[in-house]
């Protein structure tokens, strides 16, 4: 996340703030080794204790986390340490700060579920009080609960098998009559297949890849 898409780590802080929560983001952590697990690489626990370390040398009451992959990593090395959290989840908990939309800019919000989200971290999705604080019209993407051919580092290993997968999934947007079209996800690795769906010619219309909780952001338009 901080590597490819560190926009979405500055959004985050913002909504947190917007919403009345102290962020703290310790020294000291570092990959929490989801690559490297999905890989088979070496070096995983090491990482894992240096984020032990990290997150322990505070007074935390929640680790919150962008990415469904790296929350269901990071909670695998804090299991009975300390709670770890999805901010899409921990949002929903709190209410969000609803966004306001002018008149002006109609746009089509289509939700799709990481699996690391549902089946990882065992959550029902993403809570709708969050959606609708978008202040966007949204629906579930259909199959929204399928993988989009990303799992992980599948989509570098099976590259052609991963681009047939998001092919049946992404046919809908190609018949999609709205104008102004987002894909809104909640992991940095989907949100990377889902981009590939307009590079590869899977979707031949506009469409925009966005993070949740850039929705949510105070600073940001679209």
């Amino acid at each position: 996340m901080e590597g490819l898409f560190r926009e979405i780590n500055f959004a985050t802080v913002r909504v947190l703030v917007e919403n009345n929560v102290q962020c703290i983001v310790p020294e000291g952590q570092g990959c929490c080794g989801a690559l490297h697990e999905h890989t088979g690489l070496t070096g995983v626990e090491q990482m894992r204790k240096s984020n032990q370390t990290a997150f322990e040398s505070g007074h935390f009451d929640l680790i919150i986390t962008n990415s469904a992959g790296c929350g269901h990593s990071l909670s695998k090395s804090l299991r009975s340490r300390m709670r770890v959290q999805d901010v899409l989840t921990f949002l929903g908990e709190i209410g969000p700060v609803p966004r306001q939309r002018s008149e002006g800019e109609p746009c089509k919000v289509y939700v799709d579920l990481p699996c690391h989200l549902l089946h990882g971290q065992k959550q029902p999705g993403i809570p709708h009080n969050v959606l609708d604080a978008t202040g966007y019209e949204w629906q579930l993407a259909p199959n929204a609960s399928d993988c989009c051919g990303s799992g992980g580092v599948y989509n570098i290993q099976n590259p052609e098998n991963a681009k047939a997968i998001l092919a049946r999934k992404a046919a809908f947007l190609n018949k999609v009559q709205e104008q102004r079209v987002i894909l809104a996800t909640a992991n940095h690795v989907c949100m990377m297949q889902w981009h590939s769906a307009a590079s590869t010619g899977v979707v031949t219309r506009p469409f925009a890849v966005r993070h949740v909780v850039q929705l949510l952001d105070p600073g940001e338009r679209f």
